[in-house]
């Protein structure tokens, strides 16, 4: 397998990936990050850096995980169209160098046939987390990490976690928050894209001069995420566009109710797991709604619990496991 670092969620994917195969495939697959060993049985390649690009042309299977399509870099990344116009151009060619893609949502798999990909070789395979890295704390604890994070301990608290980036809708989160005075709004994360993030000089200024109930953490440690959940009341993940986000995942292994924007593409992965909002009108109903009903607030954390359940290490390893032992027959027949 092939990893390095590139963004925060799609990171934390491809750790959790390449962590379920080595642990649950240790008697089927012996798995070499970022190795120099020229021959293996399959190459799996999870970033599109260029450094990988040759390896997915000279072997034989080779897997590309497709974390975003060309369309998606808009709202994300600040370029001149026409540098944007061939990064998208780069990102299409990279794909097409692999015998087979990979992607986290089924619709993904509609839109990469759109765009000319074949469907048999497009698949589509579920992102999980690990039980034992995210869950719920006990009471003392949850109240001992409050108080670490400078959280008070009666605050209502809507968690956000991603980029900084229009596209994640943090502007949305920030007018949400101005609604809502009497709820503490907490924002994990940052630039993964650095300047050439959209709109970066607005949104710089936007952390700088948050509203009073608006904090704005940075980056945190992924070993500091789980009880950074659990310190919080309701996920609140106003974004616009994904595939499927760690965050919701990791949260929903907490138990923590979750409020996502209505969006299409979260229909065969969440269901009705979740509480949907087509605006911020509707974001910032329902959040008062959670604030002032105890009863509802632990109605969707049971629905989260059922969420995780359908995602677990086991269930989303047996569809690696189909699907690396497919193509290994597969191309086992085509190249001797």
């Amino acid at each position: 397998m092939k990893k390095d670092r590139e963004g925060q969620g799609v990171r934390s994917a491809s750790l959790e990936d390449i962590s379920l195969v080595e642990r649950l495939g240790k008697d089927k697959y012996e798995v070499s990050v970022n190795s120099k060993i020229h021959r293996a049985d399959i190459v799996h390649c999870l970033y599109v850096l260029p450094k990988f690009y040759f390896a997915l042309k000279r072997h034989h299977p080779s897997v590309m995980m497709v974390h975003f399509l060309p369309d998606t870099l808009d709202g994300s990344i600040s370029m001149p169209h026409g540098f944007l116009g061939l990064y998208k151009r780069y990102v299409m060619k990279f794909y097409s160098q692999a015998d087979e893609l990979v992607t986290v949502n089924p619709i993904y798999v509609d839109k990469l046939v759109q765009l000319g990909f074949s469907r048999e070789h497009a698949t589509y395979i579920p992102n999980y987390v690990s039980p034992d890295e995210f869950k719920p704390l006990p009471i003392p604890q949850k109240v001992k990490v409050r108080r670490e994070f400078k959280i008070p301990d009666e605050a209502f608290v809507a968690l956000a976690v991603g980029q900084t980036q229009p596209r994640k809708g943090l502007f949305d989160f920030i007018t949400v928050a101005e609604d809502n005075p009497d709820i503490t709004f907490v924002w994990a994360g940052g630039f993964s894209f650095g300047h050439i993030t959209a709109d970066y000089d607005e949104i710089k200024k936007a952390l700088k001069n948050p509203p009073p109930n608006v904090r704005f953490l940075g980056i945190i440690p992924r070993a500091k995420m789980n009880e950074l959940y659990n310190a919080a009341n309701v996920l609140f993940f106003p974004s616009y566009d994904e595939l499927f986000p760690m965050t919701i995942l990791e949260a929903a292994n907490v138990n923590l109710p979750i409020l996502v924007r209505d969006l299409p593409l979260y229909d065969p992965i969440v269901g009705d797991k979740v509480l949907k909002a087509h605006g911020n009108e509707e974001f910032s109903d329902t959040l008062k709604k959670l604030k002032g009903d105890p009863a509802l607030l632990a109605e969707c954390a049971l629905h989260s619990s059922e969420l995780a359940g359908e995602y677990t290490p086991e269930a989303v390893f047996s569809k690696w496991d189909r699907f690396y032992q497919r193509i290994l027959v597969e191309y086992g027949k085509k190249h001797k």
